[in-house]
């Protein structure tokens, strides 16, 4: 299992452009798991936070990281690097390390 040490390479304020930005995810190594939106608005993260996507999914922050940030219904997308999940919000360039928690059966 790849730890978050691998995540943590991708920093905001690092150059990279973001596939909701209309960049190209250069990390080969990164796949998709679900598109969707958030069920509601986002106020940031505490260490703690769940997040309920349109689609069902469930997802709570795994790692600490505090941040505050209004988005009204974001879109969002959850990848897949080694052992580790990372949430993306549209508009903002960093990648969240998260859990799932409850939703429909994955594909």
């Amino acid at each position: 299992m790849t730890d978050l040490a691998d995540a943590s390479k991708l920093k905001p304020g690092r150059p990279r452009r973001g596939v909701m930005d209309g960049g190209n995810v250069s990390h080969s190594r990164m796949r998709l798991l679900t598109e969707s939106e958030l069920d509601g608005n986002c106020k940031g993260w505490d260490g703690k936070t769940t997040f309920r996507l349109c689609n069902g999914e469930v997802w709570q922050q795994s790692a600490f990281r505090v941040r505050c940030l209004h988005l009204a219904s974001p879109a969002v997308r959850v990848w897949r690097i080694g052992g580790a999940s990372l949430l993306e919000f549209e508009g903002v360039r960093e990648l969240l390390p998260v859990e799932r928690r409850a939703g429909p059966a994955a594909d």
